[in-house]
């Protein structure tokens, strides 16, 4: 009997809903570089950070735009709007049937990491898998991906950004893109998945399924 390959999962947006907090730490990004934002509920924003609009067109004034673009790296992952991020619907349930069918790790991008140790241990998910912080580059993540698999297979990569895509690609494993995270359907095909599908679930089905 063969043994599956392992799967890697990312946090933000496959798991958990961030929607809120990156809302929250874009009107206080705004606030910090004296800027006004063209877009001025959750639902406008995040349509426009889904379809990964450039800080520029994020305000009204483009001079103003690499001011904000800076303050929004420094609040994103303040420990108060950490606490802003919810679990997906079935997002527990289904990291935990993958964890338990295969080798499951979680691998993410964050900056704040006792932050993000806490935020994970506050949801219950550490009791799930291992999971695995990256200092928030997508070159630092493509290359802790490598430094874990350390030559096994892996099944599939389960994100929803192009650093996901990225991660796939150095540990050649069919990338699973999910479509309710941070960037919507058309920027996903962009990175040309093995499958784009709704949530975690449907993306533990698809592995069930091809892997």
């Amino acid at each position: 009997m063969s043994v599956p390959g392992l799967a890697i999962v990312d946090l933000d947006g496959p798991i958990l809903d961030v929607a809120p907090r990156y809302f929250a730490a874009h009107t206080r990004a705004l606030a910090l570089a004296a800027a006004v934002g063209v877009h001025p509920t959750l639902e406008t924003f995040w349509a426009a950070r889904r379809r990964r609009l450039p800080p520029a067109q994020m305000v009204a004034d483009a001079a103003r735009a690499n001011a904000y673009a800076e303050a929004l790296r420094k609040v994103l992952e303040d420990d108060a709007l950490l606490e802003l991020d919810r679990l997906h619907p079935r997002a527990y349930d289904s990291l935990a049937r993958l964890s338990r069918a295969r080798d499951t790790i979680v691998l993410s991008l964050r900056s704040n990491v006792a932050g993000a140790r806490a935020q994970v241990a506050r949801l219950g998910l550490d009791a799930l898998c291992p999971i695995h912080f990256v200092i928030h580059t997508p070159a630092g993540k493509g290359a802790r991906a490598r430094q874990i698999v350390s030559g096994r297979l892996v099944s599939a990569v389960i994100g929803d950004t192009e650093a996901d895509a990225a991660v796939a690609r150095v540990v050649h494993a069919p990338f699973v893109a999910v479509s309710v995270g941070i960037r919507d359907p058309s920027a996903l095909a962009e990175e040309a998945p093995a499958a784009i599908v709704d949530d975690l679930a449907a993306a533990v089905g698809w592995i069930e399924k091809n892997a």
